[in-house]
Formats: C-alpha cells, sequence, structure tokens
C-alpha cells in the first residue's frame, strides 16, 4: 500500500505499520547493552585519526540515558533498548511512538547494527 509513512511523513510504499522500508530498518534494539558500550569503546580505541585526540566518555556500562528526556534507563542481563536511529530510549519515551510495539517487533526484532548486538542472534539463527 502506498501512503504517508508515519516516522519520516514521506509517501511510499507502506507495511503493516504504515512504515516505509527505510524508517522499518531504523527501529532497532540493543540487545546486549554491554557487549554494545564495550565494542563502542573498542571501536573509538582503533579509529585511526589523522593527527586528531578524540576525547570520549562512554559512560559506565549500567548507565543508559533516554535521549529524549534524559531518564535512567535501568539495565539487567536481559534489558532490551529500543533505538530509534542512534538514539536509545527509555520505555515511557518509546510508548510514545505511534508504530510502537508493531513496527518494532514485525516480522521480528532487529538488533542494533553493532556486531556485539548481532552476535547472538545470529549465532541462534545459524542453528
Amino acid at each position: 500500500m502506498i501512503g504517508e509513512c508515519t516516522l519520516c511523513e514521506r509517501t511510499r510504499r507502506l507495511d503493516a505499520s504504515d512504515l516505509c522500508q527505510p524508517c522499518r530498518h531504523d527501529l532497532r534494539f540493543i540487545t546486549r547493552p554491554h557487549a554494545h558500550r564495550q565494542a563502542e569503546r573498542n571501536r573509538l580505541a582503533h579509529t585511526p585519526s589523522a593527527s586528531v585526540a578524540v576525547i570520549s566518555v562512554i559512560p559506565n556500562d549500567d548507565t543508559w540515558i533516554c535521549d529524549f528526556c534524559n531518564t535512567g534507563i535501568p539495565v539487567t542481563a536481559d534489558t532490551l533498548i529500543p533505538l530509534l536511529g542512534s538514539y536509545a530510549l527509555c520505555a515511557s519515551c518509546v510508548a510514545t511512538l505511534p508504530y510502537w510495539p508493531i513496527g518494532w517487533t514485525h516480522p521480528s526484532p532487529r538488533p542494533c547494527l553493532c556486531r556485539a548486538c548481532r552476535l547472538p542472534i545470529l549465532a541462534l539463527t545459524r542453528h
């Protein structure tokens, strides 16, 4: 069906969640918060810089903040953190989106694109 995408408001082919394909792929989950943070630290440490010092503070693994409202996101071993593009969202903020939860979970939940988040899901789908 062709219509206006709920997220980007462009007229495109839509899925059952009223989202276009590019927007559907922005809706993801950080599936392993601790491993995700470690992968980000490793990426920054090994990024070649042309005589530029990268100064970055990545908080400890148990400190996650919603990028919309600055509320703390509690993290446990099995926490899934909703990710909209590169923004982590708390449960309150993600629940205000009109395409939550169907747009995020149909046909299946998509993990963050970082290798740390994708590995467990990739390993499960291979067997």
